[in-house]
């Protein structure tokens, strides 16, 4: 794979990785990881006014 902007190769520090949203079905109880954490908030508080304090102390989203 070439970096576009300067046609360099990548050094295989690069990891993509995908998630499927509407598959992702844990409950604010489930969450253990840090990723957990951050699907939960992109998924399910997109209409949600006050972010849960058991995910705002260990993410830094407030």
């Amino acid at each position: 794979m070439k970096e576009v902007k300067h046609l360099r190769e990548y050094n295989g520090d690069l990891r993509l990785v995908f998630y499927e949203l509407p598959k992702y079905s844990k409950t604010i109880e489930e969450l253990e990881t840090p990723e957990d954490k951050w699907l939960y908030s992109v998924k399910d508080l997109s209409l949600s006014i006050c972010i849960p304090s058991t995910i705002a102390r260990t993410t830094n989203l407030c």
